[in-house]
């Protein structure tokens, strides 16, 4: 996967914006692969950082506020400053038992 994105940015002019992108998604993807080859040695920091709550400016069903946001290296993928709590799905489902 790593060396896909890396050969995109060569054979392909992106936007800067897409650029970040690509470029935020390599280091997730370099350090995954950094946990799969030293696997005795744990990067806490990145690992601890894959969610962090927080607070940020974003709607409310009043209008702008202070909402409950998430940052952490999750959001790369989804090419986002902070994912705002508010805005994420609840997914449930019932299940005989």
């Amino acid at each position: 996967m790593l060396t896909k994105v890396k050969k995109l940015q060569v054979d392909y002019p992106f936007s800067p914006e897409f650029s970040e992108y690509l470029e935020n998604v390599q280091y997730v993807v370099k350090k995954f692969i950094e946990s799969i080859n030293s696997p005795n040695k744990v990067d806490t920091k990145f690992w601890n950082g894959i969610f962090n709550k927080d607070k940020g400016d974003g709607m409310t069903s009043g209008g702008r506020g202070t909402v409950d946001v998430y940052n952490g290296w999750m959001r790369f993928f989804f090419n986002a400053e902070n994912i705002q709590a508010n805005l994420i799905p609840v997914f449930r489902a019932k299940v005989p038992v």
